[in-house]
C-alpha cells in the first residue's frame, strides 16, 4: 500500500468504511488471526513506519491517524497497517486496529 493510498482510506474518517476498504485489498485483522493476535505492539514499532496525517470524523468526537508497518522483525514477509482512533483531544486511544498482508514480492 502507499503512504498516499492510506491516507484516502484513512480520511473517510470511518472504521467501518475504514475496514471495509481494508478487507477488499485483501488485509486481515491481526486481532481474529491465530499467530498475530498476540503479538506485541513494541514490536510493530521496531519497524520502519510512515505515518498519515490526523483526520477528524463527521462529528468532531474523534481523530483518526494510519500508519504503514514494514520490516519488522520476524514478519518481514508482512506490511501492517495501524489504524489509531482517538478522542478529539488526543488523550487516550479509544481504538487501535491492526490489519496484516503478506507482502507481494513481484510488486516491490
Amino acid at each position: 500500500m502507499t503512504s498516499v493510498r492510506l491516507t484516502e482510506i484513512i480520511r473517510t474518517a470511518d472504521k467501518k468504511a475504514i475496514t471495509r476498504q481494508l478487507r477488499e485489498l485483501g488485509y486481515f485483522d491481526c486481532k481474529k488471526h491465530k499467530e498475530l493476535r498476540n503479538l506485541l505492539i513494541e514490536t510493530l514499532f521496531k519497524g520502519d513506519m510512515e505515518e498519515t496525517d490526523i483526520f477528524h470524523d463527521s462529528k468532531f468526537k474523534l481523530n483518526y491517524q494510519g500508519a504503514i508497518v514494514i520490516n519488522v522483525n520476524g514478519y518481514e514477509q508482512l506490511e501492517f497497517i495501524l489504524v489509531n482512533i482517538n478522542g478529539h483531544k488526543n488523550v487516550f486511544p479509544t481504538n487501535l486496529l491492526i490489519w496484516a498482508k503478506e507482502i507481494d514480492n513481484d510488486n516491490v
